[in-house]
C-alpha cells in the first residue's frame, strides 16, 4: 500500500473503512504522522478540509442536496428500511422512491434484497451508504456537528474509539 505504509492488514482495512477509495483522502491523511491526528484535523475539526466534503459532494450532484443529506443521515444512524426512513422523515415510503433511486445510481448508497425476495420487493431491501468516507462521516461527523461546532473533540473522539471496531466489521465485511 503506497497511499500509507501500512503492514498490518487490519490496520490497512480501518484506514479503507474511514478513507475508502478516493486517493485525494488518503494523500490528506498521509500528511499526519498518527491516524488519529489526521482523523482529528481532516474529518472532526470544523475547519478540516474533509469536513464538509459530503455536503460538497451532494451539491454536485443532486438538486435536492437537503433531502439527500436527510436520507443519508438516517442511513448512516440506522435506519436501513424505506418505511422507517419515511416515517422518521415524516414523509410516505413512495415519495422517497426517486430521492433514493437516485442516491443508488450514485453509489452514495447501496440497496441490498434479501436472498429470498424478489428484486421489484422494495419493502424488504435495505439501504445502507455505499462509500466508505460516507459511511463515516454520516456516522461519526453528522450526528455530533453541534458538539464538534461546540470544541468537544474529544468526547466525540471517544465515541468514535469506542464505535470503530464495529464501523470498520462493517467495512471488512464489503470488502470481503
Amino acid at each position: 500500500m503506497r497511499a500509507f505504509p501500512v503492514r498490518d492488514p487490519a490496520e490497512a482495512v480501518e484506514r479503507w473503512a474511514i478513507w475508502g477509495g478516493v486517493p485525494r483522502y488518503w494523500e490528506l491523511a498521509r500528511t499526519y504522522r498518527r491516524h488519529a491526528d489526521a482523523v482529528r484535523a481532516l474529518l472532526l475539526d470544523p475547519l478540516g478540509v474533509l469536513h464538509r466534503e459530503p455536503e460538497r459532494l451532494l451539491l454536485d450532484e443532486m438538486t435536492d442536496a437537503t433531502r439527500a443529506a436527510s436520507i443519508l443521515a438516517l442511513i448512516g444512524q440506522g435506519c436501513h428500511r424505506i418505511s422507517e426512513i419515511g416515517g422518521r422523515l415524516g414523509q410516505p415510503a413512495t415519495s422517497l422512491a426517486r430521492p433514493i433511486g437516485r442516491l443508488v445510481d450514485l453509489g452514495f448508497v447501496t440497496r441490498e434484497v434479501p436472498f429470498d425476495a424478489a428484486e421489484r420487493d422494495s419493502k424488504r431491501s435495505l439501504y445502507r451508504i455505499g462509500d466508505p468516507f460516507l459511511r463515516t462521516w454520516f456516522r461519526f461527523v453528522e450526528p455530533n456537528r453541534s458538539r464538534l461546532a461546540l470544541g468537544l473533540l474529544a468526547a466525540v473522539e471517544t465515541d468514535l474509539r469506542r464505535d470503530m471496531p464495529a464501523h470498520v466489521g462493517f467495512a471488512w465485511e464489503d470488502l470481503a
